[in-house]
């Protein structure tokens, strides 16, 4: 546990419980509002731009808000780690309310108890709620669209800090907690995961929303690649072409790479550029796309072990590409 001078009483393990979880409310809520507002606004550039191109889709289907999801779902847990993944699903940010009151009633219980070591029914629900679920849960889709990713995301946060909140308001109340449940239990909390490991705040919708645009164009190139059509569709590559410099050049994609030219006239001397799809799918699912959209970023450690994982196994093209970002 972090240096604590002034715990030596129960009142002072109880004080710096609460600044703790002040603090830790403070990074993860300005986190989940900067998160929620860069993928709105992200989103709605993807839908302005695609609307611009005649090629708006009025009704997303379900298996592209899937995908959609999870390429904001890299971004989440790249940045801020597993935690932040699995806040945005129903499973932490919902389930069980009633469940948690009674875990913390029994949090409370065992702390008015005159015993040293934590038992196992008086803590356990702290692991399950403040420690990363397994790996497959926390990219698991999350069954809501893109527009619903970010405002989820906060509400599982505030969810989670909440629980924190109601835990010391429990203690204070109760007037008969012990010294060795104060710093048993004060030790426990803040060496969660959730408590420990708080994003930085120099996380900012600024810094997160041209990332996440790039994920979801990432994740746009992906549906796109269930589409044989597009490779021979002349038509398709010049509409979608305005792509180039109305959001991936922006974006910092290669241009040389999801690019091509052709002809206009006989002599071969005017030259048209539209976007290769076939090039941006290829882009898309090869690793300099992922070291772009993290190029900048703060990471966070294991969350970021866990999205390469993710695209290695998911998205990845086993060939290499030539050329650099």
């Amino acid at each position: 546990m972090p240096t604590c001078p002034d715990c030596r009483t129960t009142e002072g393990y109880l004080s710096y419980l609460g600044q703790k979880i002040d603090q830790c409310k403070t990074h993860w809520e300005h986190y989940g509002q900067a998160a929620s507002k860069a993928y709105a606004a992200a989103w709605h550039s993807q839908d302005k731009v695609l609307t611009q191109v005649k090629k708006r889709i009025e009704e997303r289907m379900e298996a592209e808000r899937a995908v959609m999801s999870f390429a904001l779902s890299l971004v989440t847990v790249g940045v801020a780690g597993p935690l932040a993944g699995a806040a945005v699903k129903t499973l932490i940010a919902k389930a069980g309310i009633d469940m948690t009151q009674d875990e913390i009633k029994e949090a409370v219980k065992w702390a008015e108890e005159k015993v040293k070591e934590p038992t196992q029914k008086g803590t356990e629900w702290l692991v399950k709620r403040f420690e990363p679920p397994p790996d497959e849960e926390v990219f698991k889709p999350a069954g809501i669209s893109p527009d619903e990713y970010g405002p989820q995301l906060l509400e599982g946060i505030e969810a989670q800090v909440g629980i924190l909140q109601d835990l010391l308001v429990g203690l204070r109340e109760s007037k008969r907690v012990t010294l060795h449940g104060a710093k048993a239990l004060t030790e426990n909390i803040v060496d969660r995961t959730f408590v420990r490991d708080m994003p930085a705040l120099e996380i900012t919708s600024d810094l997160l929303t041209p990332k996440a645009g790039l994920a979801l164009w990432m994740g746009w190139a992906w549906t796109a690649a269930r589409d044989v059509d597009y490779r021979m569709d002349f038509q398709y590559a010049n509409d979608m072409t305005p792509i180039l410099d109305l959001a991936l050049r922006p974006l910092g994609v290669p241009i040389n790479l999801v690019s091509g030219t052709y002809s206009t006239d006989r002599s071969g001397r005017q030259k048209k550029t539209v976007i290769n799809m076939q090039g941006f799918v290829q882009w898309a699912k090869n690793p300099m796309a992922s070291e772009l959209l993290f190029r900048g970023l703060p990471k966070n450690a294991e969350g970021f072990k866990q999205v390469q994982t993710q695209l290695q196994t998911r998205t990845y093209a086993r060939q290499s590409m030539k050329g650099g970002s």
